[in-house]
C-alpha cells in the first residue's frame, strides 16, 4: 500500500536491498554466464518517420530457468498486477535517447480474450556492483531532473509512465552493465466490434489515435465488417439492374433516375476518400510500414469511428451510395497499400507477411506499433529534433538491418555490389551506430574517375596480415609495389602521405571535416605512379575508394584468424588504425578486441562479397595450409614457373632506422650442395640469441643437372625442403635462381687457361662460366635483400658449402662503422670471395651490384690489370679485388680465429653423413682457426680422408667426428 501511495506521488521511488545479497549476486552470475549469443541485440538510429530513437543494448526474456523464478519474485512488487520482465545488458557505446516510456501492446488474458494494456510502473533492478559516474550509463528522469547510477547500491528505481527518460551513454568501465526491467500494465478496453468502447476510450484521453499497436488491424477490420454488414441488409432489399446502371453513371448526375439527392452522392465520394484512407492505414500497419501520415488524415479516421458508433437511420435512401463508398473504398484501399508495399518494401517483400498479429510478428517485434501517432506527427512537424526522442515502442525492438539499403549513386558499382556495401555498412553499425549513415553519405573515389584499365593489383588485407611477406614476394617477380613504409616523411610520395594523415590523424574539423577531405581526395593518382602492386594501410582502410576508381583490378586478401590478427596489432602497434573503411583517426586500441575482431571480420566479408570470385584471391599463410606460390605468381601475371620461388617469411620485427642491430645472410650457389646445419646451428641461432634481427636470403639453382654433370653431394632438391630448416622469427626469402648465363669474354677463359694448362681448355670455359653465375647470383641477392630491410646494417655473404667450424657471431669491436671485411686466408693473390662481411648499407649495396656490371662493362680494364699484375694472376679472388680497387672500396681482413667460415663437403661412410673440410690446399688449410682444428682431427674422434693412390702427407679432407644426422 505504502508503495502505491508513493508510487502516485509521481517520480522515482527506490527501495533498496529489496532482495537479500545473495539472490543479487545470484542474478548478476546467471547474467554474466549467459553466452554472448544468447542476448538480443536490440538497436536502431533516430528516426522520426519510423517512430525510432536512438538506441542500443542487448536483452533476453527466456531460456533460464533462473531468470523465469526471478521475475515472478520481482512481479510481487504490486500483487495481483499484470506484469512482464526482462534481462537487460549495456556494453561500451551503449544507450537510449531521449523517450516516452509508455508502452502499448496486446495482452492476451487466461480467458482468451485480448485486451489492450498499457505501462504504468516500470521497474529497474541494477545488478551491477560498483560503478563511476564518469563512464556513463546513468538513468535520468527527465520530468523529476533525478538521476541513478547502474549499479547494485542504487536499489529498485520505478517511474512513472509519463516520464520522459534516457539511459546515458556508456564511455567506459571494466565491465558491462546488468540489470532486470519490467513494468506493470493498466488495462483498456479491446475494440472487438463494439465501436463505441472505442469512443469511450477516445473521450476519456487513455489512448491516441493509431496508438492501439498491433490491434490495430483487428480494429480496422471490425470497422469494415460492421460497413460490409450494414452494406448486406441494403442489397436484401431487391436492388434492381437500373439503380446498378445509375449508381455507375453518379458522376454529373443532377436529378438520378434512383432518386438519391445530390448532396447525398456528395456524401458518397466522402466516404469512399474516408474508406480509402481507413483500409490503407490498416493495411500499412498490417505490414508494419511506418510511414509518415498527414494529421488531417488521422482525424478523418477519428471522425469515421465516431459516424459509424453513430450511424443509425433510413438506409433505403443511401443504399447506393454504401455500395460505390463501401466496395470502392476497400478496392482503392487494397490497391493504395499494395501499390505503397511495392514501392517501400520491394527488396524485402517478405515483410509483409508480418502482421502484427502473426506469431512471427510478435517473435521479431514484440507488441510494436511504428506509425505515429496523431500528436507525434505533429511534434514532428513542429520540432523534428524534439520529437525524435519519444516513441510509444521501444523495448525489446529488434533492429531490421535488412532494411539499411544505401541508394547507388553515380559509380561504378552494380546493384549487387551496393548490396554488400549496405550489408557492411549494417554489420559495422552494430558495433559503431551511425556508420552505415556516414558510409551513405560517402563519396567513394573521391573526385577520381573510374578507369577501365585494371592493371594495377590491389592489396585488401590490413597490415599484419603478411602484406610485406607479399610485398616482398611481388618485388621478387619484378614487380614495382606501394607498400606502407616506415621511415622518413620525404620517402612517401606526397599523395599516400595526404591519405595517410587523413587515415590515421583526427581532423581539425571533426569527423564531417575528414569524410569532406577524403571524398576531395583524387584517389586515381595513386594509380598514375608506376606502381602495380597497392598494399597495406592506408590501401586497405580505403579499400572501396582505390575498388571506385578501378573496378577492374584484380584483388588480394591476406588473411589471418581475426583474434590473432587482434593480439598481433595491439603488440605492434596499439595506436594503428581501426580495421574500419575510412577510419578518421579511430585507433584501434580504446575499443574492446571483440569489437576489433567483428570489424576486421566484417571488412573481410565485404571484400569477398564485391570481389567477383575469378578476381580475387586469398592468402593466409599464418592456418598451417600450404599456400599455391605457381597460383599465385600466375595471378600477379607472371606465370607459373617451372622452379616456384618460396614465398617470403618476413618476421613482424621492426625494420628501419631504430633497427641498429639488423643481420642479414645471403647464401648463393646451388641447392643440392647446400650445407645448412651449422649455418642455422652456429650462426642463426647465435645471433637471434644475441638480439640480431636476422634476415636470410637464399639465392640457390634448384637444377639436377649442369651441362654434362649431376650433383649429388647435397641433403636438399628444393627450397621449401630448405626453409623448414629455418627457425621461427626470422626473415626468410628463397629464389630459385636460373642464372641468364650471360657470355664470358673470351679473354677471362683465356687467362684461366693460363693458369692451369693441365686441366685443359673446356675446363677453364666451364670454370670461367661459373664465376659468372656467381656474380650473377650476387647481384641478385643484393635485389631481394633491398624489399624487406634496404640493406642491412650488417650483411655477411656465405656460399652454399660454407661451414660454420663453431659458434660465430661477429665482434662488433673489430669492425668499423663501415666497410667490407675478408678473411686474410684464401686470398689466392686476390680477396677471398667465398667470405664477406659488410658493415654500412651502402657498403653492401655496392658489394653486390658490383661485380657482374664490372665484368660485363668495364672487363678491358679488368683484364689489362690482371696480366699486368707481378705474379700474374688470372683467378676470381684476383679479378674481385682488382673490381674494389677500382670501385675505390676500402678491403680489411679479418684473421681466421674471428672468421671460423670455410669451404666444406659432405662425405658419407657406411651410410652416415659427416662434414669434410678441403685441407690439401695450403690457402684453405690456413684458414682453419687451431682450437677447430683440434675437433676435426683423430684427437677428438675426427677421420681425415685420402683420395685413393694419394701419395701426399696431406690428407685431402679433415672430417668431423660427430655425425650430421641427415
Amino acid at each position: 500500500a505504502q508503495l502505491r501511495e508513493k508510487l502516485l506521488a509521481g517520480g522515482v521511488v527506490r527501495i533498496p536491498k529489496i532482495l537479500p545479497d545473495s539472490v543479487a549476486l545470484l542474478a548478476l552470475k546467471t547474467l554474466q554466464e549467459m553466452p554472448r549469443e544468447s542476448w538480443n541485440l536490440t538497436q536502431a538510429n533516430r528516426d522520426a518517420s519510423r517512430n525510432n530513437v536512438a538506441h542500443r543494448f542487448s536483452s533476453r526474456r527466456f531460456g533460464s530457468e533462473t531468470l523465469t523464478h526471478l521475475f515472478r519474485v520481482l512481479g510481487e512488487l504490486l500483487p495481483g498486477e499484470l506484469n512482464s520482465f526482462s534481462a537487460g545488458r549495456y556494453l561500451h557505446g551503449d544507450h537510449i535517447e531521449r523517450h516516452d516510456d509508455r508502452q502499448y501492446t496486446d495482452v492476451r488474458m487466461e480467458d482468451g480474450s485480448t485486451v489492450l494494456c498499457s505501462r504504468t510502473v516500470a521497474v529497474i533492478w541494477y545488478l551491477t556492483p560498483d560503478w563511476r559516474k564518469e563512464w556513463g550509463g546513468a538513468f535520468h528522469d527527465l520530468e523529476t531532473g533525478e538521476e541513478a547510477l547502474p549499479m547494485a547500491s542504487s536499489g529498485h528505481p520505478s517511474i512513472s509512465p509519463k516520464s520522459l527518460t534516457r539511459v546515458q551513454q556508456i564511455v567506459s568501465g571494466s565491465a558491462p552493465v546488468y540489470q532486470m526491467s519490467g513494468s506493470r500494465p493498466v488495462l483498456g478496453s479491446s475494440f472487438g466490434s463494439l465501436l463505441p468502447g472505442l469512443w469511450k476510450l477516445k473521450r476519456r484521453k487513455e489512448v491516441h489515435d493509431t496508438e492501439f499497436a498491433s490491434t490495430s488491424y483487428v480494429n480496422y477490420s471490425s470497422m469494415a465488417v460492421y460497413i460490409l454488414f450494414t452494406a448486406s441488409r441494403l442489397r436484401i432489399g431487391a436492388l434492381n439492374h437500373d439503380d446498378a446502371v445509375h449508381v455507375a453513371q453518379w458522376q454529373g448526375c443532377a436529378a438520378c433516375r434512383s432518386g438519391v439527392p445530390e448532396h447525398l452522392n456528395l456524401l458518397g465520394v466522402y466516404l469512399g476518400v474516408i474508406a480509402s484512407t481507413v483500409v490503407g492505414i490498416a493495411m500499412a500497419q498490417s505490414t508494419q510500414l511506418a510511414l509518415p501520415v498527414p494529421e488531417r488524415f488521422l482525424e478523418d479516421t477519428t471522425m469515421v469511428k465516431i459516424t459509424h458508433a453513430m450511424g443509425v437511420g433510413d438506409f433505403s435512401a443511401v443504399r447506393s451510395i454504401f455500395l460505390l463508398g463501401v466496395f470502392g473504398g476497400l478496392a482503392c484501399g487494397v490497391v493504395g497499400a499494395s501499390l505503397m508495399t511495392l514501392l517501400a518494401y520491394w527488396p524485402a517483400a517478405i515483410e509483409v507477411l508480418l502482421a502484427p498479429g502473426s506469431a512471427q510478428a510478435q517473435l521479431e517485434n514484440p507488441g510494436c506499433d511504428l506509425l505515429p501517432s496523431a500528436t507525434e506527427v505533429g511534434n514532428v512537424n513542429a520540432d523534428a529534433a524534439a520529437s525524435a526522442g519519444q516513441t510509444s515502442c521501444l523495448i525489446q525492438q529488434r533492429a531490421d538491418t535488412g532494411k539499411a539499403v544505401i541508394e547507388p549513386k553515380e559509380s561504378p558499382f552494380s546493384p549487387a555490389q551496393w548490396q554488400c556495401i549496405s550489408q557492411y555498412g549494417a554489420s559495422v553499425d552494430a558495433d559503431l551506430p551511425g556508420f552505415a549513415r556516414r558510409l551513405e553519405q560517402r563519396r567513394f573515389g573521391g573526385t577520381g574517375k573510374a578507369s577501365t584499365d585494371g592493371s594495377v593489383i590491389l592489396g585488401a588485407g590490413f597490415g599484419t596480415t603478411a602484406t610485406r611477406s607479399l610485398a616482398a614476394f611481388a618485388r621478387q617477380l619484378g614487380l614495382a609495389v606501394h607498400h606502407c613504409k616506415q621511415g622518413k616523411r620525404e620517402d612517401i610520395p606526397e599523395f599516400w602521405m595526404r591519405l595517410m594523415n587523413i587515415t590515421s590523424m583526427q581532423h581539425p574539423n571533426g569527423l564531417d571535416g575528414c569524410l569532406s577531405a577524403v571524398d576531395a581526395m583524387n584517389f586515381s593518382e595513386a594509380f598514375d605512379q608506376g606502381d602495380d602492386l597497392l598494399l597495406d594501410t592506408p590501401m586497405a582502410e580505403h579499400f572501396l575508394d582505390f575498388y571506385a576508381v578501378s573496378p577492374q583490378s584484380k584483388v588480394i586478401l591476406t588473411n589471418r584468424n581475426a583474434v590473432d590478427w587482434v593480439k598481433a596489432r595491439l603488440l605492434w602497434d596499439e595506436t594503428m588504425a581501426a580495421p574500419l573503411h575510412s577510419p578518421c583517426g579511430m585507433k584501434l586500441q580504446p575499443m574492446s578486441p571483440e569489437t576489433a575482431v567483428r570489424l576486421y571480420e566484417a571488412h573481410n566479408r565485404l571484400v569477398r562479397c564485391i570481389v567477383p570470385a575469378e578476381k580475387l584471391t586469398e592468402i593466409n599463410v599464418f592456418d598451417g595450409s600450404t599456400l599455391d606460390v605457381p597460383a599465385l605468381s600466375d595471378f600477379l601475371g607472371k606465370g607459373r614457373p617451372e622452379f616456384p620461388p618460396l614465398f617470403p617469411r618476413v618476421s613482424d620485427q621492426r625494420w628501419g632506422d631504430e633497427a641498429k642491430k639488423d643481420f642479414a645472410i645471403c647464401i648463393t650457389g646451388q641447392i643440392r650442395r647446400l650445407e645448412l646445419k651449422t649455418k642455422v646451428e652456429r650462426l642463426i641461432r647465435p645471433l637471434m640469441e644475441s638480439n640480431f634481427r636476422v634476415v636470410v636470403a637464399l639465392v640457390l639453382d634448384p637444377r639436377e643437372r649442369f651441362d654434362d654433370f649431376v650433383v649429388v653431394d647435397g641433403n636438399f632438391s628444393s627450397l621449401q625442403q630448405a626453409a623448414e630448416m629455418f627457425p621461427s622469427g626470422i626473415t626468410l626469402l628463397g629464389d630459385a635462381f636460373i642464372p641468364h648465363d650471360y657470355p664470358v669474354d673470351a679473354r677471362y677463359v683465356e687467362d684461366l687457361y693460363s693458369q692451369l694448362p693441365e686441366m685443359g681448355f673446356e675446363h677453364a670455359g666451364h670454370r670461367a662460366q661459373s664465376h659468372m653465375r656467381q656474380w650473377e647470383a650476387l647481384e641478385r641477392c643484393g635485389q631481394l635483400l633491398i624489399s624487406p630491410v634496404s640493406h642491412a646494417n650488417y650483411t655477411l655473404r656465405l656460399r652454399d658449402d660454407s661451414a660454420i667450424l663453431e659458434p660465430f657471431v661477429p665482434r662488433l669491436d673489430l669492425l668499423d662503422e663501415s666497410g667490407l671485411y675478408a678473411p686474410a686466408c684464401g686470398s689466392f693473390g686476390g680477396v677471398n670471395d667465398k667470405f664477406a662481411l659488410m658493415v654500412g648499407r651502402g657498403t653492401a649495396e655496392h658489394y653486390f651490384a658490383l661485380s657482374l656490371d664490372m665484368v660485363r662493362h668495364r672487363f678491358d680494364e679488368i683484364h689489362q690489370l690482371m696480366v699486368s699484375s707481378v705474379p700474374r694472376r688470372c683467378n676470381p679472388e684476383h679479378a674481385l679485388k682488382i673490381m674494389l680497387d677500382l670501385n675505390q672500396t676500402k678491403i680489411k681482413t679479418l684473421e681466421p680465429e674471428d672468421v671460423p667460415v670455410v669451404p666444406s663437403k659432405n662425405l658419407r661412410r657406411d651410410g652416415k653423413t659427416y662434414q669434410c673440410i678441403y685441407t690439401l690446399n695450403d690457402d684453405y688449410n690456413e684458414c682453419i682457426p687451431e682450437r677447430s682444428r683440434v675437433r676435426i682431427t683423430d684427437i677428438e674422434g675426427g677421420f681425415s680422408v685420402r683420395q685413393t693412390g694419394s701419395q701426399r702427407a696431406r690428407p685431402d679432407f679433415l672430417c668431423d667426428g660427430t655425425e650430421l644426422g641427415f
